[in-house]
C-alpha cells in the first residue's frame, strides 16, 4: 500500500512556504484600489481566517479529550488510548490489525518503534487466512489481540484458545480461536 500526503513529509520545505506566504501578504498589504488600502483589509482577512481555522482545529482536539464514554473519536486518538491501556496493563502484547479492502490509506494503525522485540505492544497487519503463522510463532510470548479497525467503532478483542493448528485458523488469528469479546480494557479476564 502506498501512503502519501502526511503533513510531516512537507516539513523540510515549510520555512520556504511560510516565507512565500508572508511575502505574498506583504505585497497584498501594499495593494491599493483607487487610493483605498484594500490590500491591508484583504491581508488582515486572510490572517483572521487562518487564526479561526487554527482555533476550530484546537477546539475539536480539546473536545475529544473531554468526550463522553462511548462517543466516536478519531482513529489516531483511539489507537493511542489502546497503546496506553495495554502498556499500563503490563506484559507483552501483539495486536493484529484487520483492515477491510476499502480501508482509507492515511488511517494506518500499524506502526512500531525501532526496537520491536523490546516493545511492550507490537502492531502487525493481518496477512490473511492461514498466513499469520510465522508472525505468531515469532511473537509467541505475547498476548494476542485482534483489532478490526474498519468497524465503527473499531473493535479490539483478545484472542485465546489453543496455540496449535495456526495455519487453518481465521484470517486474523491464524489458528487461535477468537474470544470475540470486545475488550473495553485490556485487564486480564
Amino acid at each position: 500500500m502506498t501512503v502519501s500526503g502526511f503533513p510531516h513529509y512537507f516539513a523540510p520545505v515549510a520555512p520556504l512556504l511560510l516565507y512565500l506566504v508572508l511575502e505574498g501578504l506583504r505585497g497584498l498589504g501594499a495593494w491599493r484600489l483607487r487610493s483605498l488600502p484594500m490590500g491591508r483589509v484583504l491581508s488582515l482577512a486572510v490572517l483572521a481566517v487562518c487564526l479561526l481555522t487554527f482555533g476550530v482545529a484546537l477546539g475539536k482536539h480539546v473536545a475529544y479529550a473531554g468526550r463522553a464514554e462511548g462517543e466516536e473519536m478519531p482513529w489516531h486518538l483511539r489507537r493511542a488510548g489502546i497503546q496506553q491501556q495495554l502498556e499500563q496493563a503490563g506484559g507483552k502484547h501483539l495486536i493484529v490489525v484487520k483492515y477491510r479492502s476499502n480501508h482509507p490509506s492515511p488511517q494506518e494503525w500499524v506502526h512500531n518503534g525501532a526496537d520491536i522485540d523490546a516493545a511492550p505492544v507490537v502492531w502487525a497487519r493481518d496477512l490473511g487466512r492461514g498466513k499469520n503463522g510465522p508472525l505468531l510463532d515469532y511473537f509467541d510470548d505475547r498476548e494476542l489481540w485482534l483489532l478490526e479497525a474498519d468497524l465503527r467503532p473499531p473493535q479490539l478483542a483478545r484472542v485465546g484458545g489453543e496455540r496449535g493448528n495456526r495455519e487453518s485458523g481465521s484470517g486474523s488469528g491464524g489458528g487461535r480461536e477468537s474470544s470475540r469479546k470486545t475488550a473495553r480494557t485490556p485487564a486480564r479476564e
